[in-house]
């Protein structure tokens, strides 16, 4: 506009899949039995890039008595697993996890792992 740039985007290819990637938008749950988290799960390259065709089987688990797994699964719209059971393949790159606060106060750990790989986001139930 008026000669100068105002956007700019680039398409790259994702390399292969290097590691888990694990995002949310809390570290603190209330001991109240109720509130959850929602862990966005990323299979990405060594850049960072989220890989679109890594579909692979993937492990949540919780440690710690102050919470637990309420639910683990991915997008895909047609599967047969269980979403309760803490394994489910990875659909497209991506995958989520929820995590339920219990009563008490404590240092959990959400540990992701597949393929070699392994990730995890710590949580204080308080």
């Amino acid at each position: 506009t008026g000669g100068e740039e105002v956007s700019r985007d680039t398409l790259s290819t994702a390399g292969p899949v290097h590691g888990i990637h694990l995002s949310c938008d809390r570290t603190v749950l209330p001991a109240d039995g109720m509130s959850a988290a929602y862990v966005e799960v990323e299979l990405v390259d060594a850049a960072g890039n989220v890989v679109p065709n890594a579909d692979i089987p993937l492990r949540a688990s919780v440690s710690g008595a102050g919470a637990y797994l309420a639910a683990f699964g991915s997008g895909n719209p047609v599967t047969e697993e269980n979403y309760t059971r803490g394994t489910f393949t990875s659909y497209r790159g991506r995958a989520c996890a929820i995590v339920r606060s219990g009563y008490e106060a404590e240092q959990i750990r959400l540990t992701v792992e597949g393929g070699g790989m392994k990730s995890e986001w710590e949580f204080t139930v308080s």
